[in-house]
């Protein structure tokens, strides 16, 4: 009899430690979604009140940032297994005055130190900063975002304007790395990739200041920018991409780049800082014209170098460039109308005022079949207007 109860037994022990590991993880469990903001659950837009939520969440849960200006006194630390949210560009805003953010230990906005899956999105970045020349050269710390022995770090859907201080997503020793659908600014850099692989950045604009859009510096193995629009104005940036050390397995592709000849040095589209990069580096299928320093590392097919035509919509409605027109809602379900595929419908057919119908275009491949109906005399420019 004792036999036959030892595999029960057994089995129900598995079954506790299984649940003891979901439970550990996070996993199994629903997100929590901890409000900061005016009138949330955590009232006000301190940086201690943002890291007092984020000190209560677990692993799998949300801190959602509503619409608000965050004026910050030091460096909101996450955790591993958390989303920072915001309500979007513009809306949510993170700001970080000359004193904020300066060393070492506390060098940037948003930090992320020995972490790992954390998503951050739909916030805006702004400093004190009255231009490059405050902190152009990459010194005194003040990222954004910073992650240094990390893995799996996204971050999309932000935007840094005129002007931060340093870098935007300034990441070291880490790996897993995802920045998309961001429009930067750059203090200094726009990402900068150090020691790092697994690296992916797409979908970006960065209008680069003093030093480069996107720069690795002994970052290799599985390293692509693509899909980035990169250009400076004039007597600023030194490089779209800017590479240092060990490169090897670096992919740029479909970017477009422009205007480095107004760049108040070097003037490149690839930069090989002082020589020193080295490794099997692709430079395929990217647009740039007036860019007279040209690509020091990296070779490749296709690319287009001053075409007669600069129009920088065309060359991103033909798949080079940023291809999003603005950092999208992640909430977002659609992503516009198809009136190519307008029915008349007529009002005798449908006994009511609805008169056409028409394709909602899905923003994910996972939605389908969606029609939309509207009066004929309703102007329709986004899915609010739609009946």
């Amino acid at each position: 009899m004792f036999k036959r109860k030892l595999p029960i037994f057994l089995v129900l022990v598995l079954i506790i430690n299984c649940c003891s590991l979901l439970a550990s993880s996070g996993k199994g469990r629903a997100a929590t979604i901890h409000h900061v903001g005016p009138g949330q659950q955590y009232n006000g837009t301190s940086s201690a009140v943002i890291q007092q939520a984020i000190n209560a969440a677990n692993a799998g849960d949300i801190i959602w940032l509503h619409e608000a200006q965050y004026n910050i006194s030091g460096p909101i630390l996450l955790k591993s297994g958390l989303t920072l949210r915001g309500d979007g560009i513009n809306k949510t805003i993170i700001y970080g005055g000359p004193t904020v953010c300066t060393t070492y230990s506390n060098d940037a906005y948003v930090r992320c130190y020995n972490i790992s899956n954390v998503e951050i999105y739909g916030i805006t970045f702004k400093s004190a900063s009255a231009g490059p020349h405050e902190n152009g050269k990459g010194d005194l710390y003040r990222y954004c975002i910073s992650a240094r022995n990390c893995s799996n770090i996204k971050i999309h859907d932000c935007s840094a304007p005129k002007w931060i201080y340093n870098d935007f997503f300034r990441a070291s020793y880490s790996t897993g790395l995802e920045m998309y659908n961001c429009d930067i600014v750059t203090g200094h850099t726009g990402g900068y990739f150090y020691n790092c692989s697994d690296v992916k950045a797409y979908n970006n604009r960065i209008l680069v200041y003093t030093n480069a859009g996107l720069r690795g510096d002994n970052t290799y193995g599985n390293v692509k920018f693509y899909n980035n629009t990169i250009w400076c104005e004039a007597s600023s940036g030194q490089a779209a991409f800017e590479f240092q050390n060990n490169c090897n397995g670096v992919e740029m592709h479909h970017n477009l780049v422009y205007d480095f000849s107004k760049a108040h040095s070097y003037h490149c589209v690839v930069q090989n800082w002082q020589g020193s990069a080295y490794g099997n580096v692709v430079f395929r299928d990217n647009v740039y014209w007036n860019c007279s320093g040209g690509v020091e590392i990296g070779s490749g097919t296709g690319n287009i170098i001053d075409p007669s035509n600069r129009n920088v919509a065309y060359w991103e409605s033909i798949g080079y460039g940023c291809q999003s027109t603005e950092p999208l809602d992640p909430d977002a379900w659609y992503s516009g109308t198809s009136f190519t595929s307008v029915h008349d419908l007529g009002s005798g057919n449908t006994g009511s005022a609805v008169t056409i119908e028409f394709d909602v275009i899905p923003l994910y491949s996972n939605t389908s079949g969606v029609i939309g109906y509207a009066d004929s005399s309703t102007t329709i420019s986004s899915f609010s207007d739609m009946a």
